[in-house]
Order: structure tokens, then C-alpha cells, then sequence
């Protein structure tokens, strides 16, 4: 009896270390981005007195410095609403037309990509200039919105820097269609793929709320 007492006890920690193991699992690693230090936001588990779990993103440079004081991120809350946008643009999203709006973004871009290059700076220097303009007290929905808008086109820009600075080949527009094909096909059995394949940059912001870019990361369209 005392043996198997034993065995039992241990079966039950196992199950509990596997609960647990599932719980502490973050689909949004590496993606989400202070706006207040620029830091990535690391997953972290915190357990009360009661040993109750909790799950939440903390701004790296908090977590490990203390140097920054964004507000943290319920776990569960955030990516609860991240599968949410996701679906729904999956959903609603035309994948011809966008596929093919990705392909001409790559494939068209300048040879020596000087006009991407200095788009890009003009872009930085405006996202620059708004974050100052919201720490110095104007946080109005507009300049959110262009800010949201801003970034957006800065991630667009970097991928396709990076591409073309790589020489790989040209993008194929149906290759994309197929990745967000798959990506609904598959939903339910293979999510945490999609997420990274979808979700390009989640940006933290100063007032607590966030913004989500979803697209498409470009390896393997080739």
C-alpha cells in the first residue's frame, strides 16, 4: 500500500508539472515590442501566496534592469485577443489580392534600394518624433493611429530590405496564397506556427494598449 501510495503521488505530480508545463506555454515570444524602451517582452509566471498562477509579458528591460516602467501584460488576455484579430483577418482577408500587393512590394522595389532605404529613415524619424510628441503629454487617437500606421509600413520596409539584401529569389504570389491557406486549414492543430508565420510585430504602448501588425513573414515565398 505504501508503494503504491508512492506511485500514485508521483503520477499526480507528473500530471500537475504537465498542467502547469501547458500553462506557462507564451505563443506571443519575441513579438511583442516596448514602445517606451524598444525592449522585447519576455514571459514571465508569478504565483501568489494561495498558489494561484498568473501569466503575463514583461517588458525585458523591466524584468531584468528595472530600467523601464511599461506596464505588464495579462497572458492570457493578450493572446486571447491576438487569436482573435488573426482569425477574423484570415477570414476576411482576400488572399489573391493580398498576396499579390506582398509579391509587387518585394518584387518591384529599386535595385539598389535607395528609395526603400530613405523611405525607411523618414519613417523611423516620424515614429521618433510621434513617441516624443505622446511622452511629452499628446496622446490623442489620431497620432496613435498614424503611429499604428507608421509601423506597419516600417516593418514592410525592413522585409523587404532584408530580402533583397539576402539575393533571394523573386516572390511568388501564389506561394503566399498557400501559407494563408494553410494557415486556416490548420488552426486548430498547429497555432503557435501560425501566430509566428502571421503576427509580424505586437507593439506595447505607453498608455497600456496595444497594437497588432498581421501579415505575412516572407521565408519560403520564394
Amino acid at each position: 500500500p505504501e508503494l503504491w501510495e508512492k506511485v500514485q503521488k508521483r503520477m499526480g505530480d507528473n500530471k500537475r508539472n504537465a498542467k502547469n508545463k501547458a500553462k506557462r506555454t507564451y505563443l506571443l515570444t519575441g513579438l511583442i515590442e516596448c514602445e517606451e524602451c524598444g525592449a522585447t517582452y519576455v514571459g514571465h509566471t508569478s504565483t501568489n501566496k494561495k498558489g494561484y498562477e498568473t501569466r503575463s509579458y514583461i517588458c525585458g528591460n523591466k524584468y531584468r534592469t528595472r530600467t523601464c516602467s511599461a506596464k505588464n501584460i495579462n497572458a492570457d488576455e493578450i493572446e486571447a485577443f491576438v487569436v482573435q484579430q488573426l482569425k477574423a483577418y484570415l477570414l476576411e482577408t482576400d488572399f489573391e489580392a493580398e498576396a499579390q500587393h506582398i509579391a509587387d512590394q518585394v518584387n518591384n522595389s529599386s535595385p539598389d534600394l535607395k528609395a526603400e532605404r530613405a523611405e525607411l529613415a523618414s519613417v523611423t524619424a516620424q515614429i521618433n518624433n510621434g513617441l516624443k510628441a505622446i511622452l511629452n503629454g499628446m496622446d490623442i487617437p489620431e497620432l496613435r493611429d498614424e503611429m499604428d500606421r507608421l509601423r506597419s509600413r516600417k516593418g514592410e520596409l525592413e522585409d523587404i530590405i532584408d530580402r533583397r539584401t539576402a539575393n533571394r529569389a523573386q516572390v511568388d504570389p501564389q506561394n503566399i496564397v498557400q501559407i494563408f491557406q494553410d494557415a486556416l486549414d490548420n488552426w486548430d492543430t498547429d497555432l503557435p506556427t501560425i501566430i509566428k508565420q502571421h503576427i509580424t510585430k505586437i507593439y506595447a504602448h505607453i498608455n497600456g494598449s496595444i497594437s497588432v501588425n498581421i501579415g505575412v513573414h516572407l521565408s519560403g515565398c520564394g
